[in-house]
């Protein structure tokens, strides 16, 4: 028994050592990801919030409630929850970076099929929009493309997320 144990220990802590460089990158931009989820999360919670229980915070976004009404209609409140809903949802987006990217580092095979279909799906879009005409997405198309292909078909990430 004691053996088993050891012997997991050991190929545990081996495991953690031996993370290929471009997984660690990887699981750093999904860390930076996570972070700016959850400052933008915190700021569309604290507008939302604010303008909901302050009824004179609708007169100092005056411009704003003009040009978004155009936008939403007259119906401002709807647009009050949809910055809630929207700040829960960016949360909820940091908070499946924090588990990427703590499982890529990790090594936990569903990180790397959730992040090779991330990437196939940002690389056709990427195309998609090239195609129409919109030549800044040549770097989303690069990205996509690269991290979609090292985690795909390298060798050594293959085996290190066995």
């Amino acid at each position: 028994m004691k053996k088993a144990v050891r012997r997991k220990a050991v190929k545990i802590l081996s495991r953690r050592e031996s993370v290929p460089k471009g997984v660690k990158v990887i699981s750093v931009l999904y860390y930076i990801g996570a972070v700016l989820s959850f400052v933008s999360a915190l700021a569309f919670l604290v507008i939302g919030i604010w303008i909901l229980i302050n009824p004179s915070a609708s007169l100092q976004f005056n411009s704003l409630m003009r040009g978004l009404s155009a936008t939403f209609g007259s119906d401002i409140a709807f647009f009050k929850a949809f910055l809630i809903i929207f700040g829960v949802i960016l949360a909820a987006i940091g908070t499946l970076d924090l588990f990427i990217a703590r499982g890529l580092v990790k090594g936990k095979a569903w990180t790397r099929i959730v992040v090779v279909l991330i990437s196939a799906f940002g690389f056709l879009s990427s195309l998609s929009s090239l195609v129409g005409g919109d030549l800044k997405e040549i770097f989303g198309l690069v990205i996509s493309g690269a991290i979609f292909g090292y985690l795909s078909f390298s060798h050594s990430v293959r085996k290190f997320f066995r």
